[in-house]
This record gives C-alpha cells, sequence and structure tokens, in this order.
C-alpha cells in the first residue's frame, strides 16, 4: 500500500484525521502496549527453520552448478 492511498474520516482535524498508512503505522508504534508481529520466540525459532532450509537449498544449488561446471569442462 502507498502513501498515496489515504483513509477519510468524518472527522478532518487531529490525530484521527486523514492520515496516510506510513502515518498510522508510526502513530501505532508509539502506542503503549502495541505491540509489532513476528517478534516472539516462537516467531523467532521459525524464522531460523526458514533460514537454515534456504541456506541447504542455495548450498545444494551451488553444487550442482559446480558439478555442472565440471562436466563441461571435462567434455571440452
Amino acid at each position: 500500500m502507498t502513501d498515496k492511498d489515504v483513509q477519510r474520516n468524518v472527522r478532518s482535524m487531529g490525530e484521527e484525521g486523514v492520515q496516510t498508512p506510513t502515518q498510522k503505522h508510526l502513530r501505532s508504534i508509539g502506542q503503549r502496549d502495541n505491540f509489532p508481529f513476528g517478534e516472539g520466540p516462537e516467531e523467532k525459532k521459525e524464522k531460523e527453520k526458514l533460514l537454515a532450509k534456504f541456506h541447504e537449498r542455495e548450498l545444494r544449488l551451488r553444487k550442482k552448478a559446480e558439478e555442472s561446471r565440471k562436466e563441461e569442462q571435462k567434455k571440452s
């Protein structure tokens, strides 16, 4: 969503007036008891598992690319 998309309220003055998504986000960060999603220990574990999965995939793809280069060098 871009900053050009604006929420229109009946109230046009003050904090509850017309705001862009960025303004809403910055205001919500400053509010008490407002926590961002994805910061708990469970999410961190899931994130680490996902990163490990991608790392393994990257290593596997690099290994395949290296093997194919070696085969092409042998053929030439």
